[in-house]
């Protein structure tokens, strides 16, 4: 028994729920109000999740490639209420639901160009006055990739989202992990220099000295589409194994932080236990 299965046997005991070490790479895509993501991902996978002019999606939606016949739809509301639709339903279901108050959507299908044993996570929009609480329930998804998508015409990289971005490489350890889409580039008035003034201005915000996990794309026109779908998929497949490992890395300390909180509660309770007799 690894040293991982015997940490979840000891929670267990303690009544610590515990999360399954999935064999499935998770990549979260965040960002705020139509900055972009899901018109992103639809271009990435294949996709039809509902792009607009407003806040579309409202709950964490997973994506993954199925060999299923036909696509399948998990839909799970605040109330743990949990729907399951197939087929044109299904698609149908994902294309409403992200706009109702759901808390999690899952699809599934066999035409999502999505990397076996690997799962997207296009999450909720945020803006100035909400990031900070959203930005936080993007970490309890436990991505092991992050693509922040940025919007060209506004602030890049405000002191939120930087403190952020310095917690996740923290975090991780490095920023390898992390990618950082401009989108609506066809906006620019200047599309050379306002490229630089960006990457300037991102290289000297993130301290890095390479520019190699900024990307900028145009979703309506497809510039920059493949660029960044070959840089992606091939950290996913090169990167998979190792991030895996680096998961299981991460469970094991928050497993065995929250063993320490149990151990010393109960250690507490004894010692008040033997002064009372």
């Amino acid at each position: 028994m690894s040293i991982y299965q015997e940490l979840l046997e000891v929670a267990g005991q303690f009544g610590i729920q515990t999360r399954g070490l999935q064999g499935d790479l998770m990549c979260a895509f965040i960002g705020e109000w139509n900055a972009g993501k899901s018109a992103l991902i639809n271009n990435l996978t294949g996709a039809e999740l509902p792009c607009r002019p407003i806040q579309t999606t409202r709950a964490a939606v997973h994506l993954r490639h199925s060999e299923t016949a036909e696509p399948y739809t998990k839909t799970i509301d605040h109330q743990e209420t949990v729907q399951h639709y197939h087929g044109a339903a299904a698609i149908n279901a994902l294309q409403c639901a992200t706009t109702a108050t759901m808390r999690r959507i899952e699809f599934y299908s066999p035409t999502l160009d999505i990397p076996s044993q690997t799962i997207l996570v296009d999450t909720p929009g945020f803006n100035h006055t909400d990031a900070i609480a959203t930005i936080g329930d993007t970490e309890q998804i436990h991505a092991d990739l992050v693509v922040w998508v940025l919007m060209g015409d506004g602030p890049l990289l405000n002191q939120q989202q930087l403190d952020w971005v310095r917690r996740a490489s923290h975090h991780c350890g490095t920023m390898d992990h992390l990618f950082f889409v401009v989108t609506h580039i066809d906006w620019f008035s200047h599309p050379e220099t306002d490229r630089k003034a960006i990457l300037d201005y991102w290289l000297a915000r993130t301290g890095q000295e390479k520019a190699d996990q900024l990307f900028f794309v145009d979703n309506k026109s497809g510039e920059g589409i493949a660029e960044f779908k070959a840089k992606l998929y091939h950290a996913m497949a090169v990167q998979q194994p190792i991030l895996l490992e680096q998961r299981r890395q991460r469970y094991s300390r928050e497993l065995l932080a929250q063993l320490q909180v149990c151990i010393t509660r109960e250690q507490t309770l004894i010692e008040q236990w033997y002064r009372q007799c």
